[in-house]
Order: C-alpha cells, then sequence, then structure tokens
C-alpha cells in the first residue's frame, strides 16, 4: 500500500500538483515508518522523495534536511557501495546545484558517478543522469570543455539504450549544442 501511495505522489509530483503528492508521500513515509522502521531503504526512498519534492517547491531547508536523513540511512543499511546510496548523493548533488553552492554540487556528484560506475555500470540511465548533472554544474560554473566531455558521455549512453529516436537522446544532444554555442563552436 506504502508503495502505490509513493507512486500516486510521484504522478502528483510530476503534474505539478505538490500539495497531493505531498499528502501521498507523507503517508508512505509514515506507513513505512510504522511497518519497516526507519532504517529500511524503503523508508529512505520515501525520504528522498520528499527531499525532490520540497526542492521542486522551492523549499530548499526542508528538501536538504530530508536528503541528509536519506543518505545517512542509506550509508548506514545499504553501505556506500550501493545504487541507492549513490542516487541520494546525486539528490544533494543536484540540491545543492539548485541553491547555487556548485562546489557542494560537483562533489556529491562525483562520488555518485564513481559508486554507480562500479555497481550499476556505465551503460544505465541513473549513471547518465549523474554524467548530466555534472555537465550541468561545469556549464553553470564557465568550465565548458569539461560540460562538453560530460554531455558527450551522457550522450553517447542515451543512444546506447534509447536509440537515436528517443526523447532523452534528443534532450543530450540539446544539452551538447547548447555546450557548443556557449563555447563559439557553431
Amino acid at each position: 500500500y506504502a508503495t502505490s501511495l509513493n507512486n500516486l505522489g510521484a504522478i502528483y509530483s510530476d503534474i505539478g500538483d505538490y500539495k497531493q503528492a505531498e499528502q501521498y508521500y507523507l503517508e508512505a513515509l509514515e506507513i513505512r515508518k510504522t511497518t519497516l522502521g526507519v532504517n529500511h531503504p524503503d523508508y529512505a526512498l520515501s525520504l528522498n522523495n520528499l527531499g525532490t519534492l520540497y526542492s521542486d517547491m522551492g523549499d530548499f531547508q526542508k528538501a536538504e534536511r530530508y536528503y541528509l536523513e536519506a543518505l545517512n540511512i542509506r550509508k548506514s543499511v545499504l553501505g556506500i557501495n550501493h545504487p541507492d546510496y549513490a542516487e541520494s548523493l546525486r539528490s544533494l548533488g543536484s540540491h545543492y546545484y539548485d541553491i547555487g553552492n556548485y562546489k557542494e554540487a560537483e562533489k556529491y556528484c562525483l562520488e555518485a558517478v564513481e559508486i554507480q560506475k562500479s555497481t550499476i555500470g556505465i551503460n544505465h540511465p541513473d549513471y547518465a543522469l549523474s554524467l548530466n548533472e555534472l555537465g550541468a554544474i561545469y556549464s553553470e560554473i564557465g568550465n565548458f570543455q569539461k560540460a562538453k566531455e560530460y554531455f558527450l558521455a551522457v550522450a553517447d549512453i542515451h543512444y546506447f539504450i534509447y536509440g537515436e529516436y528517443h526523447q532523452k537522446y534528443a534532450t543530450s544532444l540539446n544539452n551538447l549544442g547548447a555546450i557548443y554555442s556557449d563555447i563559439g563552436d557553431y
């Protein structure tokens, strides 16, 4: 039941109904806390989802608290060489990017990439997401060469996974095109 509530929260979040999403996410969190306890990966997943929701709502302090709690649970329960721990790192990196703390964003995303490389491999959508986050960070701080390297890698992964007619591949090409424009390579 908590999984269904969590999925409903994700749907409402995707369509921008954040209040309804929050209600479902909080209910899922409470059920997971009661039935599984606070040291369970599914409880940490609910925390991470709430962190993302609050970030989307612009409540960055609340988002950070949820992200950090999820990270700490995943670290203690799953260990540091687990894809879910890497997901928490990337989520925190994305959070720090959103608030303009690019140094912290870079640190967390680089750590996530290293873990993902050894746990899920380099041809995985989550790995590409972390690389894309790094590309955005480097673009934002004006390191266009590094941004280009990361966006090229993302495009290659998306092409490999989805093929040339998929939206994700097109988006990665668009990101790459923006970098070429930034460096004046038309």
